[in-house]
């Protein structure tokens, strides 16, 4: 059985072009070589960047926070990927990341089965987008939410396990 990836797109745009996958899809062998320095380069900036905190937090809550959490925050994301690359140049240049010729970038494994969940889930909420906007400020991320509606809070309904880790993340 054969998974395959799509990008998540938003409900309100939908004259966006749909992203093409890359012609030369690098061997497995290289992927997780890959994967595992970006995860040394990840625990050396811990410390010394709160983008790898944030990072960090999105990894853990790509896997343990609820689908109907992630599913409420995903209809009110509005915009798409622009493939402009600055999200994958934030602390260390992402070695998944191709360069094209108009100054863009494309993801050589986002479109394929080793496409990490920490990518396919951005912006995992509110805060994540904003940290990232901090980032790569004065460049500006193409995502954006919509103001949540009155009345509904998201405290209310998550396990209490994941608003700690929510305010803690909030926090650093």
């Amino acid at each position: 059985m054969s998974e395959q990836l799509i990008q998540l797109k938003s409900k309100r745009h939908k004259e966006v072009a749909p992203v093409k996958p890359p012609e030369i899809i690098p061997s497995t062998f290289w992927i997780y070589q890959q994967k595992l320095k970006i995860t040394f380069y990840t625990a050396i900036y811990l410390w010394r960047s709160k983008h790898s905190l944030a990072s960090t937090r999105r990894f853990f809550m790509a896997f343990i926070a609820p689908q109907s959490y992630r599913d409420r925050i995903k209809t009110r994301l509005e915009g798409s990927c622009n493939n402009c690359g600055h999200c994958c140049r934030v602390n260390f240049n992402c070695p998944f990341l191709k360069e094209l010729p108009d100054g863009k970038g494309q993801c050589t494994i986002y479109l394929t089965k080793h496409a990490p969940k920490v990518c396919v889930a951005f912006p995992l909420d509110p805060w994540d987008l904003e940290e990232i906007q901090r980032t790569i400020a004065p460049n500006k991320c193409s995502f954006s939410f919509a103001p949540e509606p009155l009345g509904k809070t998201l405290g209310i309904r998550l396990p209490i396990k994941i608003r700690k880790l929510l305010k803690i993340g909030a926090d650093a």
